[in-house]
């Protein structure tokens, strides 16, 4: 007996403060689903479409001795998920574009709608530290699904057994990392932000069986970094070869109702290139045929010193924020039944 099974899974935006005191977090609204054609498990086969809608600000506190993190997710954020193991017009699943899949075979869809700035701030000694930030974006939008005959972008060629694509792309608005608010003293002129991230946006595709195309993943934006000597650095990640780069230090300070507040920041970007991955071929029986295709990443890291007076004798927090963007990421494994 063969069986079709498929499922997704969507979440909205969260935030999450970690200490030795254990986890507190907000957000990540969920809509999940799932739809088989095995009689054993008693899942419904009818397609399944449902959303949720995160309608306040995902955010959470920690607290220090004398400082507060505030972590904020985005408001409004929506989220929807679909399954079906028959795809029609009204079944839900989703491709890229929006539309719907009809090819009459097993189809999973989720789709992302950001509405809200996520932020993370440091208050300290009442003074308001910005750390990072990432404003919403266009939807973005991830699926799988069966082809047999050909769906026009996705499985172009397919026939016989069949094809499977697995497809993702987002959209960020700009992410930073690193600023300073205006009441800040001693920043070095030109400067705006340790790291910038805009126009930022990604995709992959991987293929396998019967028809299936070359996999491909590509991503666009641009990175502006301090270089330091009054100069922001700009680069292009559509091109961006697999690198690290190193922050010039900067330093400035609050003034402090008994003694002043310095910050101090250094950090690193870390940049992985684009690439795909192919094993196996058609038939793809014995051996399943196994392709995979990610956009790469981008990991901005900021350490931050701060001190109250004299420096460096009265530090009094050091930690790290990390902006990862993360990956757009399709896989597929595609092995056909054995010849009798």
């Amino acid at each position: 007996e063969q069986t079709v099974s498929t499922t997704s899974r969507s979440i909205t935006s969260g935030a999450k403060y970690k200490s030795s005191a254990g986890e507190t977090a907000a957000g990540e609204a969920a809509a999940a689903t799932g739809a088989t054609t095995d009689p054993a498990t008693g899942v419904a086969t009818l397609p399944t479409i449902i959303s949720a809608i995160q309608t306040s600000p995902a955010s959470v506190n920690g607290f220090g001795t004398d400082s507060t993190f505030t972590l904020s997710g985005g408001a409004n954020d929506t989220t929807s998920a679909a399954s079906t193991t028959i795809s029609s017009a009204g079944t839900g699943c989703l491709d890229l574009a929006g539309a719907a899949v009809a090819s009459g075979q097993a189809c999973s869809s989720g789709t992302l709608t950001p509405a809200g700035l996520m932020t993370a701030t440091l208050t300290y000694n009442s003074k308001s530290i910005p750390l990072a930030s990432i404003d919403a974006g266009s939807p973005t939008r991830a699926f799988t699904a069966r082809y047999l005959a050909s769906g026009g972008t996705y499985c172009a060629t397919a026939s016989g057994i069949g094809c499977i694509s697995a497809n993702a792309n987002r959209w960020f608005g700009q992410a930073v990392v690193g600023q300073a608010a205006n009441s800040a003293a001693g920043l070095p002129s030109g400067y705006a932000q340790m790291a910038m991230v805009t126009s930022y946006s990604d995709s992959a595709k991987a293929e396998a069986g019967t028809g299936a195309g070359a996999p491909s993943a590509a991503r666009a934006g641009t990175l502006t970094y301090w270089g330091g000597g009054g100069s922001n650095i700009s680069l292009n990640l559509a091109s961006a070869a697999a690198q690290t780069l190193t922050l010039t230090p900067v330093t400035y300070t609050y003034a402090g109702s008994s003694a002043p507040v310095t910050v101090a920041m250094s950090g690193t970007i870390a940049i992985t290139a684009t690439g795909t991955s192919t094993v196996g071929a058609l038939p793809c029986q014995p051996t399943a045929c196994d392709v995979s295709a990610t956009s790469g990443s981008v990991v901005a890291q900021v350490t931050y010193d701060v001190y109250v007076g004299a420096v460096p004798a009265a530090r009094v927090g050091h930690f790290m924020v990390t902006i990862n963007l993360g990956s757009a990421l399709a896989k597929t494994s595609f092995r056909a039944a054995p010849i009798a």
